[in-house]
């Protein structure tokens, strides 16, 4: 039997070693799908709410289930390197299709709900390892900030799921693109398609409702044009209350052999 110690080093070179070649069972019909979920955090002096962000990318993490994916893109100095901007990403375990039929008999029933039972202390384990992550300091970059190329690198991995995935984008930031000229204004040219992700924006800075509503307007359309299901943008007030993903819908408790 393996101990504690093996356990813990065990999780953690299963989240390490986690590349974007894993494949993830997918469950059908009605059933809950695991989701595509990328953060991208600005790590760049003009943004003032890393703290309050960090604190909501805690909570994502928490709210991570069997068979997500999540990676955490840092958006900071060009170039945009993904081995140096994606500060971690892990593919959690999934739950096979057979632990969510019916079970036959109680037998059955308690010999899925101890694997289910496994597969959750394993989640439990990854979101650990990741929060202890993010408990060391993030050093910000001085050198400007190269969104549009976060984006694209977005973009590609949604590019890449499957169709029937829900894909989620979460965008920290300030929304300012700096490469030597500051602007708040989206990417003009190569459109890139975000594959029906829900996209959502967060601690976007206040200056007046006229300017809100015109950099809101613009993002929006830069957004639609890229084919999101859904876009939302929040300035901080607002960005305190909000919940930015939902628990994952993958049970914690087999059907019963009473159920249809």
């Amino acid at each position: 039997m393996k101990t504690r110690r093996a356990r813990i080093a065990q999780l953690m070179l299963l989240l390490l070693v986690t590349n974007i070649n894993t494949v993830i069972p997918q469950t059908t019909g009605n059933e809950v799908k695991a989701r595509m979920v990328i953060v991208l955090l600005d790590v760049t002096p003009s943004f003032k709410s890393i703290d309050q962000a960090l604190e909501q990318i805690k909570a994502v993490i928490q709210r991570l289930g069997p068979g997500d994916e999540f990676l955490l893109v840092e958006v900071g100095e060009p170039p945009f390197l993904p081995e140096k901007k994606v500060k971690f990403q892990a593919v959690m375990p999934s739950v096979p299709e057979r632990l969510l039929s019916p079970s036959k008999n109680i037998h059955e029933w308690k010999q899925r709900q101890h694997t289910l039972d496994l597969i959750w202390a394993k989640v439990r384990g990854r979101q650990k390892l990741m929060l202890a992550s993010l408990e060391q300091p993030i050093p910000l970059q001085h050198g400007g900030t190269d969104l549009y190329a976060a984006l694209e690198y977005a973009a590609q991995r949604f590019g890449a799921a499957k169709e029937n995935r829900p894909k989620i984008l979460l965008i920290y930031s300030d929304l300012v693109q700096d490469k030597g000229v500051p602007t708040n204004d989206p990417p003009k040219k190569g459109l890139a398609g975000f594959n029906q992700a829900d996209v959502s924006v967060f601690f976007v800075p206040w200056e007046s409702q006229e300017a809100w509503e015109g950099k809101e307007n613009k993002w929006r359309a830069y957004f639609e044009a890229c084919h999101v299901k859904s876009v939302a943008m929040s300035e901080p007030a607002q960005s305190q209350t909000q919940t930015p993903l939902k628990e994952s819908g993958i049970p914690k408790t087999p059907k019963s052999p009473f159920e249809d």
